[in-house]
């Protein structure tokens, strides 16, 4: 399951500091909605397979990258990453 999650994730795993130092975030449609999609699907993944799941996160070190995704200019983003973000805690 974590090759699997790896793959999916790894454009969560990409974000790098570049991103916490731009504010606001200045992402283009398609990234937005991605990064959307991704969120609603760990937050499904956090609520079915919470131990895997939350060890995953940890693991990776998702946390700070996603509260990145706080900073969005899109507020359906924000709204989504805090979502994720409330899970992980």
């Amino acid at each position: 399951m974590l090759l699997v999650c790896s793959s999916l994730f790894l454009c969560f795993i990409s974000i790098s500091s570049i991103f916490l130092l731009a504010f606001p975030l200045e992402l283009t449609r398609a990234q937005s909605d991605l990064y959307l999609y991704l969120c609603d699907l760990l937050c499904g993944f956090l609520l079915q397979h919470s131990y895997q799941s939350h060890y995953f996160v940890l693991g990776n070190n998702l946390a700070p990258r996603i509260a990145s995704l706080l900073y969005a200019r899109e507020k359906h983003l924000r709204l989504g990453a805090f979502s994720l973000y409330l899970l992980i805690r």
